[in-house]
């Protein structure tokens, strides 16, 4: 269980540490079968789930995301 956390869950392909990153760059990494199950706690932004996904190489196959308890 995590609670109070900033960025629950993020897919996130434009990722860019260094800032140097050229925005029209294509990702090259593929992204497929992900699957979060059974997560439970607490966000402390609105935003709990992020999914970007590249137009170069999308996130394909299964993304199997399952919150029982989700209260919104």
């Amino acid at each position: 269980m995590n609670n109070n956390v900033q960025n629950p869950i993020i897919i996130y392909q434009d990722y860019c540490p260094s800032g140097n990153c050229d925005p029209q760059g294509s990702s090259q990494v593929q992204i497929s079968d992900v699957k979060f199950m059974n997560i439970s706690g607490t966000a402390s932004s609105k935003v709990a789930v992020v999914l970007k996904c590249s137009e170069s190489k999308p996130c394909r196959e299964r993304m199997d995301l399952q919150f029982p308890n989700v209260i919104m």
